[in-house]
């Protein structure tokens, strides 16, 4: 998935945690234009049971900058 340059995008990560961790987790990129994409089942550590640190890198070799708006954590319950 292509992301625009100069863009804001909505990006969705569902991560079960606790009892319920299953070492993956979901993330959703929606674009400015609606368009959405949803990558299932993405691997996270198996012992991920615990949110203690949350933070954005880049593995690019050019300076670059990130800009976060409306950050939001929700615990959901379990069905």
């Amino acid at each position: 998935m292509g992301l625009p340059h100069s863009k804001w995008l909505v990006i969705k990560i569902t991560c079960e945690l606790g009892k319920q961790a299953k070492g993956n987790y979901d993330l959703t990129v929606r674009q400015a234009d609606g368009m959405e994409k949803t990558f299932d089942s993405l691997p996270c550590a198996p012992n991920c049971r615990l949110l203690n640190w949350l933070g954005w890198v880049a593995s690019g070799t050019e300076d670059a900058t990130f800009y976060l708006d409306n950050l939001q954590l929700e615990s959901l319950q379990a069905d």
